[in-house]
């Protein structure tokens, strides 16, 4: 070969190497960037998870009892324990104080996303949804949960569980 078809086809390899870089470089860069949701998926977690521990330490206008204290109080009513509550509540019994407070909070904690909020008892393993507080436009799926939380809490009432749930979308 000749110095001058050596010295082209020198260049021919340049070109082609540049040319592959510069597609490596387009195809990562149209890719959807998996840090940039793990982050939003870490983050609605973290709301969650925030909102629900500060939401049962709430103190309310029910005997200046705790959230977690009157769900107790609650459960035990909708299951229909009679236990004797001498609670007395702005809003009506232990239930209805404890949705108006989710209301009102979640309202201003979550304002941008969608959210529901629920509240039940589990027996034997079977869920009873006490109430819950859903946001107007609350429409993921039941496998779609970027953000959520759960915390069960210890009842009166022996073989039942209370169980408290947030889930949060964009």
């Amino acid at each position: 070969m000749k110095k001058s078809q050596m010295e082209i086809l020198g260049l021919v390899i340049v070109i082609l190497l540049i040319l592959l870089g510069l597609l490596l470089f387009i195809s990562f860069s149209l890719k959807e960037n998996p840090s940039a949701n793990l982050q939003t998926d870490f983050q609605n977690n973290q709301i969650t998870k925030n909102y629900l521990n500060a939401y049962l330490y709430v103190t309310t206008s029910c005997n200046n009892l705790q959230i977690n204290s009157l769900a107790k109080e609650c459960a035990a009513i909708k299951g229909g324990i009679p236990i004797g509550s001498n609670v007395i509540c702005k809003h009506g019994n232990p239930c209805d104080e404890m949705q108006a407070i989710a209301r009102n909070t979640s309202e201003q904690v979550f304002a941008g996303y969608n959210y529901r909020i629920s509240f039940g008892i589990i027996r034997g393993g079977i869920e009873t949804e006490i109430f819950n507080v859903t946001s107007l436009e609350y429409k993921f799926d039941e496998g779609d949960r970027p953000g959520s939380a759960t915390q069960p809490l210890p009842s009166k009432v022996p073989g039942q569980t209370l169980h408290f749930r947030v889930d949060l979308s964009e």
